[in-house]
Parts: C-alpha cells; structure tokens; sequence
C-alpha cells in the first residue's frame, strides 16, 4: 500500500422525521485536515480578539455551527472557505415528497442512514484502494440501530483496504467545515421560492463554495450533479423542487 492518507469528515443536516424539507448528509475529502484545522483555529482567535466581538466570546469557544453562529461570525468563516483544500459530496433526500413517503414506508430509518453514509464513503475508498481513508463521523442518534453498529457494518464490505471510522462529538474544526458546507445545500433547497429568493447571502455562500463541489447526488430523482457532467449551479438545483 503506498504511504497517501485520505482524510473524510461527514455530518448530516436536518432530520429524517421532522417537519423539515431537507435531509442531507455530506462529507468532505481532504489529505491536509491539520491544515484546515490550523486556518479555522487562527479565524477563531482572530475572531476573539475583536472588540466588536468582546460580548461573544463565550460563543466564540464553543465548536463554529452555521445555524447557531452570529452572522458575522458566519460571514468570516464562509470567506475563509474557498482557500482550504478539500472536496466536498453530497446526499440529498427532498422529504414532503411521494419518493420519501414510499422510502419510509419501505425502509428503516437505520437502513435510509446507513445508504446515505456508504454512498458516500464507498466510491472514494474504492478510488484509491492502495491508500489508507481516515473517516470521521459525528455522533448521531438513530432509532433502533446504533451509529456505530451502522459503521461498523459498512466497514465490513471493504476487504484488504486500510480504512479507519471514527465517531466524533462536535469540536473538530473539520466537521464544523462540513456542518457550514451543509448549512449552505440545506438552505437552497427551501422550498418556498420568495423565502428563498430573499435569502441572498445563502445564494451568494453557494456561488462562493460551489467550486469546492466535487458531486451533489439527489436521492428523489437519482441524479448526480457534478464537476464533470452536469453543472452545479443554483438553477439546476432549484429545478429539482420545481419536478417535485
């Protein structure tokens, strides 16, 4: 096996059985973690020691999380993106649908959960089967079958490749990269087009990140919109709801 280490940090946003459009699990890949874990701790301490920011420090030691953050502090964190080395995947199930309505009726929460991880684990390991893949997931609950019995049975499919999973609480700067990725692909897929429309900052966050894109795959229609076939832009997305 040759000595190149694979780095992926994976979360998911939204949930499978609340009121919500959207349930998505994405995943970042990258061989230079430290390096982006370097560049969002120097932001942090940038960030700190801002008079403007001297009421929020308290926040400011917690993990970065896009929902909770002050929006300044998400403006920061969204700059410093684009100049970080890593590729980001997407699953996305658009949920109030006939296709999830069928899904669950048919499957299992744990099954739905598990689908969604390997897919997007297996074809980057399968890629590079001679290198080793460092995997990082946050903790989730999940009905009826643990996170960790759910790894631990997608592990098992890989023979004679050297793979790690880990399930990590929040305070990694990387999993906070994929929660701030996620906040982004949650928020163009609202589904009431004027509040999305007014939403211009999430518009322009995706027009920013979108080149860090690697493959946005849309469960309810199959479709898989990449960096080589199909365009990643928010009119090919947006037309996903409109088929809906």
């Amino acid at each position: 096996m040759s000595g190149k280490n694979f780095y992926y940090f994976i979360d998911e946003s939204g949930h499978i059985n609340n009121n919500q459009d959207i349930f998505l699990f994405g995943c970042i890949k990258t061989d230079t973690p430290i390096l982006s874990e370097e560049t969002i701790e120097a932001l942090r301490e940038e960030l700190k020691s801002e008079l403007y920011f001297e009421d929020y420090q308290d926040a400011l030691n917690n993990p970065f999380h896009a929902v909770d953050d002050h929006p300044d502090v998400r403006t920061a964190f969204y700059k410093i993106i684009p100049f970080l080395n890593f590729r980001a995947f997407f699953e996305v199930i658009i949920k109030k649908t006939k296709y999830f309505s069928d899904l669950k009726a048919n499957k299992n929460d744990h099954e739905i959960i598990k689908e969604m991880i390997r897919r997007l684990i297996r074809p980057r390991v399968l890629l590079n089967p001679t290198d080793k893949h460092i995997i990082f997931i946050e903790t989730l609950e999940v009905e009826n079958k643990s996170l960790k019995i759910i790894v631990d049975e997608i592990k098992t499919e890989f023979t004679n490749i050297d793979i790690e999973i880990t399930i990590l609480d929040k305070g990694n700067h990387n999993l906070s990269l994929i929660d701030y990725l996620n906040y982004i692909i949650f928020n163009i897929f609202e589904k009431d087009k004027k509040k999305f429309e007014k939403n211009l900052r999430q518009q322009q966050n995706f027009n920013i990140i979108k080149e860090k894109i690697a493959l946005i795959h849309i469960w309810n229609s199959d479709e898989y919109f990449s960096r080589r076939s199909s365009e990643i832009s928010l009119d090919n997305l947006r037309k996903i709801l409109e088929e809906e």
